[in-house]
């Protein structure tokens, strides 16, 4: 059978999905997830779990691979050509079925095209003679029988078809399959005999008398039983509840679901971890019951059960390293910008490809996949993104003029945006108007400066570095971080500029290279930074007395038992100056000994002020050097006299025969403790033991006695 040039093959070899799902008899088959029923679930709704539906030409949905023991071998996603498009009619772009059977071959030479990065199979009998994908047989399943079977014509029983023929379709007042969006299933035997039909999925107005849908079609079953008999093919002739089923009340229509009411193309996919809309919440705080409770109000069940998955997958795992830390903020922008990196790589180009304005490339169809589940790094800093659907094909195996790369790279704009700024408080419809004012600016004024408009932007700003987070709340950012959030704000803004603008001097390797380098200064200060004294708000300059007091602090943490300080202490402020005194807070009694030196007044002297900095970051960073001395002095020495720190070696068992015998020889330094390395006297390059001096009052007051 011909229609309008096109080749139709024959039907009755067509390819089914059917051996793979019937376990009788089979070492392994395919499972298909349903979906979690509740109250508000009609009778008639499509039970199987779908996972993504926002693409306009397919759905995914989860299956199982499994044993005759009902052991699970595979967790699967089905990438299913949907029985219903969701595409406006455009003359200026038009699309027809023929379109979209190409979208499919060239999907299928790109997905599962034998390449080593790609993760798609298909089954044998998928594959034609030519090596082209055949489409599946029509499938419709029984809820009571819990089986799948091919829709059989209501008058002889065999499995209807679908009609290719554009002559055949224009002569029952149809429209053509070349030319139209439009599907009919029919039978090739019956359509030219009285009382045949032909067969929509869902009628509209345009469809003539005659024609029926997918519920008329359960409701003709019933002529099958009567006239026929039992047929093998066809479960319900052969089920003792077939009298109720196509009886006065019509039970079928609530016990049988197409499937898939036309023929259909698939692609299985390994299952990924977990969709990116959940991702991103989870990156940026939120705990996985959070995401649920979201995910629910949307009835997004298929995304809720691969959470479940998630906690189980990751369970006593840390998801973060620095949760617990001032640094999650650096962490969690690190992690955002790696996802980002991938997005634009895999999947929003500059060039963007030919691709048909109602298929864009959307962040709908984006996955997580985490690495193996023994790996030693935390959980979410392992992960891969991926890109399901015909919208993911690149430029190559696309099918529709090309569009501008203004298109795609806008589409990368609003991405960037919606993984930074999206949270518990702030939804992407907030954030559009805020973008679209900024944009609207750009082209009327040549001075605009978005870095600019963001601080200037009335409060609460959505630009605030403390939107990263999915709690902003009570959440504080150190003021020397908000270089780095501005560069990822504002490389967000390069792209849509760009698509609005159609900036030709944007080049798409001189971003990626920008964003590398941001996300590696970005990792650089994450793993650098030494441990903030408290998430308070620091001038960008500090002073020296300011740096000294927070090294101090820093190592009264270490000195103190519990390597932790109340609160009160590093809140308060406190101003060294050489020479003067200074209040310092109240130390917590656990700290002892310290807790003496420190009541007195801090004297800080130098003969090298340029080295002074230096040493003293050098000793914060080193914070082993940094302990008691394992043989102390008496406590009336600690509380009277004077102590000198030194570098290294401190609490070294042997500190040195030449400072030991100086205590001992009753000279200048008889009641002086001095700190200094192993085995040296404190010279002129040993900047500590020379200028770092910590005195007690009662030490000055012996000094004044002497004529000192």
């Amino acid at each position: 059978m011909t229609g309008k040039g096109v080749e139709v093959e024959n039907r009755n070899s067509a390819a089914t999905l059917l051996p793979y799902l019937n376990p009788a008899g089979a070492t392994c088959y395919l499972k298909m997830s349903f979906r979690k029923e509740d109250d508000s679930v009609t009778e008639t709704a499509f039970p199987f779990l779908v996972l993504c539906e926002s693409d306009p030409l397919t759905r995914l949905i989860e299956a199982k691979m499994v044993t005759d023991g009902g052991s699970e071998i595979e967790r699967l996603f089905l990438l299913l050509q949907k029985d219903g498009y969701f595409l406006p009619k455009d003359s200026l772009w038009p699309i027809n079925n023929h379109t979209v059977d190409e979208l499919w071959q060239k999907g299928f030479s790109f997905f599962a095209g034998g390449r080593a990065d790609r993760d798609a199979f298909v089954f044998s009998n998928q594959i034609g003679e030519q090596g082209k994908l055949r489409p599946l047989q029509s499938l419709f399943f029984c809820r009571i029988a819990n089986l799948f079977f091919a829709p059989p014509c209501p008058r002889c029983g065999f499995p209807l078809e679908q009609c290719y023929d554009d002559h055949l379709l224009t002569r029952w007042g149809l429209q053509g399959y070349s030319v139209s969006l439009k599907r009919y299933l029919y039978c090739p035997f019956c359509c030219e005999e009285k009382g045949s039909r032909f067969y929509v999925y869902e009628l509209d107005t345009s469809e003539p008398p005659g024609v029926g849908d997918r519920w008329t079609l359960i409701k003709d079953f019933g002529f099958l039983l009567k006239s026929r008999g039992k047929i093998s093919t066809f479960p319900c002739s052969a089920c003792s509840r077939s009298p109720e089923c196509y009886g006065p009340e019509f039970l079928a229509l609530s016990r049988i679901v197409p499937f898939s009411f036309y023929p259909f193309y698939m692609f299985a996919f390994r299952a990924l971890s977990l969709h990116a809309l959940d991702f991103l919440p989870l990156l940026s705080g939120a705990s996985i019951e959070e995401v649920k409770v979201e995910l629910k109000a949307k009835q997004e069940w298929g995304r809720i059960r691969s959470l479940g998955g998630l906690e189980q997958d990751g369970h006593g795992r840390p998801p973060f390293l620095f949760d617990k830390d001032e640094r999650f903020f650096l962490e969690v922008l690190y992690l955002k910008l790696s996802f980002l990196g991938e997005l634009i790589r895999g999947s929003f180009s500059a060039r963007d490809g030919y691709r048909h304005p109602s298929l864009p490339l959307s962040i709908d169809g984006t996955w997580v996949e985490f690495g193996s589940h023994t790996g030693l790094l935390p959980f979410f800093w392992n992960f891969r993104v991926k890109f399901l659907g015909l919208g993911a094909l690149p430029d190559e195996v696309q099918s529709f003029p090309r569009l501008p790369a203004s298109y795609g790279l806008y589409s990368s704009g609003l991405a960037w945006f919606y993984s930074l700024l999206v949270n518990k408080k702030m939804e992407m419809s907030m954030i559009h108007p805020i973008l679209k004012e900024a944009v609207d600016r750009s082209l009327s004024d040549n001075d605009f400066s978005f870095e600019q408009y963001m601080r200037l932007k009335g409060s609460p700003s959505p630009f605030l570095p403390v939107n990263l987070f999915w709690n902003p709340d009570g959440k504080v950012v150190r003021e020397d971080w908000y270089p780095l959030w501005g560069k990822s704000l504002l490389l967000g803004w390069s792209l849509l500029r760009a698509g609005l603008q159609y900036d030709r001097d944007w080049q798409r390797e001189e971003f990626l290279q920008q964003l590398e380098a941001l996300r590696e200064d970005v990792k650089g200060r994450l793993f650098r930074e030494p441990i903030g004294v408290s998430p308070v708000r620091l001038p960008d300059s500090r002073t020296d007395d300011e740096a000294i007091y927070g090294i101090l602090i820093g190592l009264l943490r270490k000195w103190v038992p519990g390597g932790e300080l109340e609160e009160e202490v590093v809140k308060e402020t406190v101003v060294l100056a050489r020479g003067g005194k200074a209040a310092l807070p109240p130390l917590p009694p656990e700290a002892g000994e310290i807790q003496e030196i420190m009541r007195e007044t801090v004297v800080f002297t130098s003969s090298k002020e340029a080295h002074e900095e230096e040493s003293f970051s050098r000793e914060a960073e080193e914070p082993s050097h940094v302990r008691r001395m394992a043989e102390q002095p008496s406590e009336q020495d600690f509380s009277t006299e004077t102590v000198i720190l030194g570098p290294a070696g401190i609490g070294s068992p042997s500190m040195g025969a030449g400072l030991n015998e100086k205590v001992r020889s009753g000279s200048e330094m008889e009641k002086t403790v001095v700190l200094g390395r192993t085995g040296q006297e404190p010279g002129e390059d040993d900047f500590l033991a020379e200028t770092v001096v910590v005195e007690t009052g009662k030490g000055r007051e012996k000094k004044e006695k002497r004529g000192q």
